[in-house]
Protein backbone atom coordinates (compact mmCIF):
# COMPACT_ATOMS: atom_id res chain seq x y z
CA UNK A 1 0.00 0.00 0.00
CA UNK A 2 1.02 3.47 -0.91
CA UNK A 3 2.12 5.68 2.30
CA UNK A 4 0.41 8.96 2.26
CA UNK A 5 -0.19 11.81 4.70
CA UNK A 6 -4.08 12.66 3.65
CA UNK A 7 -6.78 11.82 1.49
CA UNK A 8 -6.16 11.81 -2.60
CA UNK A 9 -9.10 12.66 -4.96
CA UNK A 10 -9.54 10.43 -7.83
CA UNK A 11 -11.87 11.03 -10.69
CA UNK A 12 -12.77 8.09 -12.67
CA UNK A 13 -14.09 8.75 -16.11
CA UNK A 14 -13.94 5.28 -17.72
CA UNK A 15 -17.61 3.75 -18.83
CA UNK A 16 -19.40 2.28 -15.62
CA UNK A 17 -17.97 -1.65 -15.89
CA UNK A 18 -14.29 -0.44 -16.13
CA UNK A 19 -14.55 2.32 -14.06
CA UNK A 20 -15.57 -0.26 -11.51
CA UNK A 21 -12.83 -2.55 -11.72
CA UNK A 22 -10.34 0.56 -11.76
CA UNK A 23 -11.82 2.42 -8.54
CA UNK A 24 -11.12 -1.06 -6.65
CA UNK A 25 -7.60 -1.27 -7.86
CA UNK A 26 -6.88 2.40 -6.59
CA UNK A 27 -8.49 1.50 -3.55
CA UNK A 28 -6.54 -1.93 -2.90
CA UNK A 29 -3.08 0.51 -3.61
CA UNK A 30 -4.11 3.23 -1.64
CA UNK A 31 -6.23 1.87 1.19
CA UNK A 32 -9.12 4.14 3.16
CA UNK A 33 -6.62 7.16 2.07
CA UNK A 34 -8.66 7.47 -1.06
CA UNK A 35 -11.73 9.25 -2.44
CA UNK A 36 -12.95 8.09 -6.24
CA UNK A 37 -15.41 9.80 -7.73
CA UNK A 38 -17.32 8.17 -10.78
CA UNK A 39 -18.50 10.39 -13.64
CA UNK A 40 -18.16 8.22 -17.12
CA UNK A 41 -17.69 10.19 -20.05
CA UNK A 42 -18.37 7.73 -22.60
CA UNK A 43 -21.22 5.63 -22.39
CA UNK A 44 -21.12 1.93 -24.56
CA UNK A 45 -24.33 1.28 -26.66
CA UNK A 46 -24.18 -1.76 -28.76
CA UNK A 47 -25.27 -1.76 -32.15
CA UNK A 48 -27.55 -4.58 -34.28
CA UNK A 49 -24.91 -6.35 -36.39
CA UNK A 50 -24.32 -9.47 -38.05
CA UNK A 51 -20.80 -10.86 -38.89
CA UNK A 52 -20.27 -11.57 -42.98
CA UNK A 53 -21.87 -14.64 -44.07
CA UNK A 54 -18.50 -16.42 -44.07
CA UNK A 55 -16.00 -18.42 -41.47
CA UNK A 56 -13.45 -16.70 -39.74
CA UNK A 57 -10.29 -18.02 -38.44
CA UNK A 58 -9.74 -15.75 -35.33
CA UNK A 59 -11.78 -12.83 -34.22
CA UNK A 60 -9.55 -9.81 -32.58
CA UNK A 61 -10.64 -7.55 -29.76
CA UNK A 62 -9.55 -4.12 -29.34
CA UNK A 63 -11.84 -3.30 -26.10
CA UNK A 64 -14.29 -4.81 -23.54
CA UNK A 65 -16.97 -3.67 -25.31
CA UNK A 66 -16.19 -5.79 -28.50
CA UNK A 67 -16.49 -8.58 -26.60
CA UNK A 68 -20.30 -8.01 -24.92
CA UNK A 69 -20.76 -6.97 -28.39
CA UNK A 70 -19.91 -10.74 -29.78
CA UNK A 71 -21.59 -12.16 -27.33
CA UNK A 72 -24.69 -10.06 -28.06
CA UNK A 73 -24.75 -11.28 -31.44
CA UNK A 74 -24.47 -15.05 -30.84
CA UNK A 75 -21.93 -15.61 -33.73
CA UNK A 76 -19.30 -18.21 -32.06
CA UNK A 77 -20.71 -20.12 -35.23
CA UNK A 78 -18.97 -17.96 -37.76
CA UNK A 79 -15.33 -18.84 -36.46
CA UNK A 80 -13.62 -22.15 -37.28
CA UNK A 81 -12.46 -24.61 -34.80
CA UNK A 82 -9.69 -23.59 -33.09
CA UNK A 83 -9.89 -20.01 -34.17
CA UNK A 84 -8.12 -17.42 -31.66
CA UNK A 85 -9.38 -14.10 -29.76
CA UNK A 86 -6.92 -11.91 -30.27
CA UNK A 87 -7.49 -9.36 -27.56
CA UNK A 88 -5.69 -5.67 -27.09
CA UNK A 89 -5.50 -6.55 -23.45
CA UNK A 90 -5.19 -8.82 -20.36
CA UNK A 91 -8.85 -7.99 -18.79
CA UNK A 92 -10.13 -8.31 -22.36
CA UNK A 93 -8.49 -11.53 -23.06
CA UNK A 94 -10.25 -12.79 -19.77
CA UNK A 95 -13.75 -11.68 -21.07
CA UNK A 96 -13.21 -13.24 -24.17
CA UNK A 97 -12.07 -16.64 -22.37
CA UNK A 98 -15.65 -16.38 -20.70
CA UNK A 99 -17.10 -16.59 -23.77
CA UNK A 100 -15.05 -20.18 -24.48
CA UNK A 101 -12.61 -18.57 -26.69
CA UNK A 102 -9.31 -19.10 -27.09
CA UNK A 103 -7.27 -16.21 -26.07
CA UNK A 104 -4.08 -14.44 -26.36
CA UNK A 105 -3.09 -10.97 -24.50
CA UNK A 106 -1.01 -8.30 -26.73
CA UNK A 107 -1.07 -6.74 -22.97
CA UNK A 108 -0.74 -3.12 -24.45
CA UNK A 109 -2.45 -1.10 -27.35
CA UNK A 110 -3.63 -1.46 -30.73
CA UNK A 111 -0.16 -1.56 -32.15
CA UNK A 112 0.65 -4.25 -29.83
CA UNK A 113 -2.12 -6.30 -30.93
CA UNK A 114 -1.20 -5.91 -34.64
CA UNK A 115 2.53 -6.93 -33.99
CA UNK A 116 1.41 -9.90 -31.87
CA UNK A 117 -0.58 -10.98 -34.78
CA UNK A 118 1.89 -10.52 -37.42
CA UNK A 119 4.34 -12.22 -34.87
CA UNK A 120 2.28 -15.32 -34.25
CA UNK A 121 1.57 -15.65 -38.20
CA UNK A 122 -2.42 -15.44 -37.18
CA UNK A 123 -4.12 -16.57 -40.05
CA UNK A 124 -6.87 -14.87 -41.71
CA UNK A 125 -9.12 -14.29 -42.42
CA UNK A 126 -9.77 -12.36 -39.25
CA UNK A 127 -12.56 -9.89 -38.16
CA UNK A 128 -11.95 -7.07 -36.09
CA UNK A 129 -15.06 -6.46 -34.01
CA UNK A 130 -14.56 -2.30 -33.18
CA UNK A 131 -16.09 0.91 -31.93
CA UNK A 132 -17.28 3.34 -34.12
CA UNK A 133 -14.81 6.20 -32.86
CA UNK A 134 -11.62 4.42 -33.58
CA UNK A 135 -7.86 5.61 -33.93
CA UNK A 136 -6.22 3.75 -36.65
CA UNK A 137 -7.49 1.23 -39.25
CA UNK A 138 -6.43 -2.54 -37.68
CA UNK A 139 -8.10 -3.80 -40.33
CA UNK A 140 -6.20 -2.46 -43.12
CA UNK A 141 -2.89 -2.59 -41.32
CA UNK A 142 -3.24 -6.50 -41.03
CA UNK A 143 -4.67 -6.68 -44.75
CA UNK A 144 -1.70 -4.82 -46.02
CA UNK A 145 0.76 -7.11 -44.49
CA UNK A 146 -1.04 -10.25 -46.26
CA UNK A 147 -3.41 -11.24 -43.15
CA UNK A 148 -6.42 -10.50 -44.53
CA UNK A 149 -8.86 -8.86 -42.43
CA UNK A 150 -13.12 -7.11 -41.96
CA UNK A 151 -13.73 -4.53 -39.92
CA UNK A 152 -16.99 -4.39 -38.18
CA UNK A 153 -18.29 -1.28 -36.59
CA UNK A 154 -20.57 -3.12 -33.39
CA UNK A 155 -20.98 0.01 -30.95
CA UNK A 156 -20.86 3.70 -30.44
CA UNK A 157 -19.86 4.90 -27.74
CA UNK A 158 -22.01 8.27 -26.34
CA UNK A 159 -20.52 11.52 -25.11
CA UNK A 160 -21.68 12.40 -21.07
CA UNK A 161 -21.45 15.63 -19.13
CA UNK A 162 -19.48 15.71 -15.79
CA UNK A 163 -21.90 14.36 -13.00
CA UNK A 164 -23.12 17.25 -10.54
CA UNK A 165 -20.45 15.31 -8.13
CA UNK A 166 -17.45 15.79 -10.25
CA UNK A 167 -18.35 19.40 -10.90
CA UNK A 168 -18.14 20.15 -7.39
CA UNK A 169 -15.09 17.98 -7.47
CA UNK A 170 -13.19 20.15 -10.16
CA UNK A 171 -14.84 23.67 -8.54
CA UNK A 172 -13.01 22.89 -5.03
CA UNK A 173 -9.49 24.11 -4.12
CA UNK A 174 -8.36 20.02 -3.29
CA UNK A 175 -6.12 18.63 -6.59
CA UNK A 176 -7.86 16.11 -8.21
CA UNK A 177 -5.68 13.54 -10.11
CA UNK A 178 -7.49 12.48 -13.62
CA UNK A 179 -6.45 9.18 -15.00
CA UNK A 180 -7.38 9.44 -19.05
CA UNK A 181 -7.74 6.30 -20.98
CA UNK A 182 -8.42 7.14 -24.39
CA UNK A 183 -8.10 10.26 -26.62
CA UNK A 184 -11.63 10.77 -27.48
CA UNK A 185 -12.27 10.61 -23.11
CA UNK A 186 -9.03 13.10 -23.03
CA UNK A 187 -10.92 15.48 -25.48
CA UNK A 188 -14.69 15.18 -23.78
CA UNK A 189 -12.76 15.81 -20.21
CA UNK A 190 -11.14 18.75 -21.42
CA UNK A 191 -14.19 20.33 -22.41
CA UNK A 192 -15.63 19.65 -19.67
CA UNK A 193 -12.94 21.08 -17.39
CA UNK A 194 -12.60 24.30 -19.43
CA UNK A 195 -16.36 25.08 -18.84
CA UNK A 196 -15.80 25.30 -15.20
CA UNK A 197 -15.57 29.00 -13.94
CA UNK A 198 -12.88 28.36 -11.55
CA UNK A 199 -11.66 25.00 -11.81
CA UNK A 200 -9.45 23.03 -9.62
CA UNK A 201 -5.92 22.42 -10.19
CA UNK A 202 -5.55 19.07 -11.51
CA UNK A 203 -2.54 15.97 -12.09
CA UNK A 204 -3.07 13.60 -15.09
CA UNK A 205 -2.08 10.43 -15.53
CA UNK A 206 -2.19 9.38 -19.33
CA UNK A 207 -2.74 6.23 -20.48
CA UNK A 208 -0.80 6.24 -23.55
CA UNK A 209 1.34 9.37 -25.50
CA UNK A 210 -1.65 9.30 -27.92
CA UNK A 211 -3.95 10.50 -24.68
CA UNK A 212 -1.12 12.96 -23.79
CA UNK A 213 -1.48 14.70 -26.91
CA UNK A 214 -5.23 15.39 -26.14
CA UNK A 215 -4.54 17.09 -22.66
CA UNK A 216 -3.24 20.53 -23.68
CA UNK A 217 -6.55 22.41 -22.67
CA UNK A 218 -5.44 21.41 -18.88
CA UNK A 219 -3.06 23.99 -19.04
CA UNK A 220 -0.19 23.94 -16.80
CA UNK A 221 -1.60 20.66 -15.33
CA UNK A 222 1.27 18.46 -14.42
CA UNK A 223 1.20 14.94 -16.95
CA UNK A 224 2.65 11.77 -16.32
CA UNK A 225 2.41 9.02 -19.32
CA UNK A 226 2.32 5.21 -17.51
CA UNK A 227 5.38 3.23 -18.64
CA UNK A 228 2.54 0.50 -20.37
CA UNK A 229 -0.78 0.81 -21.46
CA UNK A 230 -2.71 -1.22 -18.93
CA UNK A 231 -4.52 -1.19 -15.44
CA UNK A 232 -1.54 -1.83 -12.98
CA UNK A 233 0.88 0.84 -14.71
CA UNK A 234 -1.69 3.74 -14.64
CA UNK A 235 -2.13 2.68 -10.81
CA UNK A 236 1.65 2.86 -10.27
CA UNK A 237 1.67 6.19 -12.10
CA UNK A 238 -0.77 7.33 -9.79
CA UNK A 239 0.96 6.15 -6.69
CA UNK A 240 4.38 7.89 -7.80
CA UNK A 241 2.23 11.57 -8.52
CA UNK A 242 0.48 11.12 -5.39
CA UNK A 243 3.91 10.40 -2.98
CA UNK A 244 4.98 13.33 -5.35
CA UNK A 245 2.25 15.78 -3.61
CA UNK A 246 3.42 14.48 -0.18
CA UNK A 247 7.21 14.95 -0.33
CA UNK A 248 8.22 17.80 1.91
Amino acid sequence: MTEQSKTSLFLVTRPALQAERFGQALTARFGPLVEVIYSPLLTPRLLDRKLPKQMFEGVIFSSQTGVQAFAQMGARDKLAKGAIAWCVGDQTAQEAEKLGLKAISAAGDGQDLVDLILRNRGRGPLIHLRGADQRGNLAQMLTNCGTKTTALVVYSQDPQPLTHEACIALSGTETVYLPLFSPRSAQIAVQEYQKLKDPAPVVIAALSSSVALECGGFGGARLHIAARPDLAAMVDVLADLVTQKDRP
